[in-house]
């Protein structure tokens, strides 16, 4: 079994004493990041992408780390990407590995506010329903999004330093809890130095790696299988 860097993927985790941990995780993207709706070449360019094995890897060594770190993951939430969404489907097969109980299974949340294209924004439930077409574990009824505001003239959806402060501020209120907690959200890694600029309010930020699993017991399991 090859073995991972669990550090692969660079994450920033936002916690206030109301809300459950938000930890983003940056995915890098290809040249051809998302996913066309109308263009079924650009499709297949994505979905064949070479660097593809090397994430998914990365990302289920990531969920299984996770898992055996004892976090608590109560949701999945993910920029409409095909990486994004293919590390995180990876992500959750290894943290639900071993998982027998079928009704606490975690789904992909779509939100195209944290897209990092205004267009991909707009197409979001496009690529949510072709997303769900190629199979992924991805919620049809998730509809998360931020607020119009009606006092602005140009649209603020263009502003990506605006779009994603909104997000990050709806997502502390559509999840309260407590610190142990996390919600995990999957960004292209083009909008990290976003991130580091959200004026939500304190705290700032943190990095956070997720422990790799001691070899001892890697070993132990793979023996088993």
């Amino acid at each position: 079994m090859a073995k991972c860097n669990c550090n692969s993927f660079d994450s920033l985790v936002f916690h206030w004493n109301f809300t459950q941990m938000l930890w983003f995780i940056m995915v890098e993207e290809d040249d051809n990041p998302n996913l066309c709706v109308d263009a079924k070449s650009d499709q297949e360019n994505v979905w064949n992408s070479s660097s593809l094995a090397m994430a998914e890897r990365k990302s289920y060594a990531m969920g299984r780390a996770a898992r055996y770190a004892q976090y608590h993951i109560t949701d999945v939430i993910c920029a409409p990407s095909f990486k994004c969404v293919n590390v995180a489907d990876n992500f959750i097969r290894g943290f639900e590995c071993g998982n027998k109980d079928e009704m606490k299974k975690l789904k992909i949340k779509i939100n195209g506010g944290l897209s990092s294209t205004v267009e991909c924004y707009y197409l979001y439930k496009e690529f949510r329903s072709l997303a769900v077409e190629r199979g992924y574990r991805v919620d049809a009824t998730y509809e998360g999004s931020v607020e119009w505001p009606g006092d602005k003239i140009i649209d603020p959806y263009v502003n990506l330093l605006w779009r994603i402060n909104a997000i990050v501020q709806s997502l502390m209120m559509e999840y309260p809890g407590i610190r142990e907690q996390m919600v995990a959200v999957f960004v292209d890694k083009s909008v990290e130095s976003v991130l580091t600029r959200v004026t939500v309010g304190p705290p700032l930020p943190f990095i956070m790696h997720v422990p790799p699993i001691p070899e001892d017991v890697l070993d132990k399991n793979n023996m088993k299988k």
